[in-house]
This record gives structure tokens, sequence and C-alpha cells, in this order.
């Protein structure tokens, strides 16, 4: 393996390390917001079969298919925000 492909490998787990983090985010979501929790869990799920599969066979990664990854991550980040904020405001 080059030294560019060991790159494009400790880049994903970075981003496998954050996706991890947002799961654990979700998982200590108090109950009151439990719709929240289950919406949030059901499409992360989506995401973790996409990581998933490149966790499988590191070899398929590039610089691509890395970006692709970070804007999921990044989309679905900006959604958990948007959704908790929204199960908030019954609250207020």
């Amino acid at each position: 393996m080059d030294k560019k492909q060991i790159d494009l490998i400790r880049q994903f787990n970075k981003l496998d390390k954050e996706r991890k983090s947002l799961y654990w985010e979700i998982d200590t979501l108090s109950d009151d917001f439990y719709s929240a929790r289950v919406e949030l869990r059901k499409n992360f799920s989506k995401l973790k079969s996409i990581f998933y599969k490149y966790k499988q066979n590191k070899n398929l990664i590039t610089p691509e298919i890395l970006e692709n990854l970070r804007k999921n991550l990044n989309k679905f980040k900006d959604y958990m925000e948007k959704r908790i904020q929204k199960e908030a405001e019954k609250f207020s």
C-alpha cells in the first residue's frame, strides 16, 4: 500500500470516529426526545451502511469517495441538529 492510500485510510478512520460519536450523541438523548431519537437512529443506519462498505475494503477509498463520505456526514449532522431543535421546540 502506498503512502497516499495510507493517508486516505487515516482520513477515513477519522471520519468513522466522528460518525461513531454522532451515534453516541443520538443514543444519549433523553427520553423526552424519544421520537427524534428513533427517527435519527433509522436515518443513521443508512449512513452506517455506507461507511461499513468501505470499512470492509479500505482499498476502495479514493479522494472522491472520502469527500462524498464527508458530505454525507455533514449533511446528517445538519439534519440531526434541526431534528433535535424541532423536538426541543415542543417543550418551549
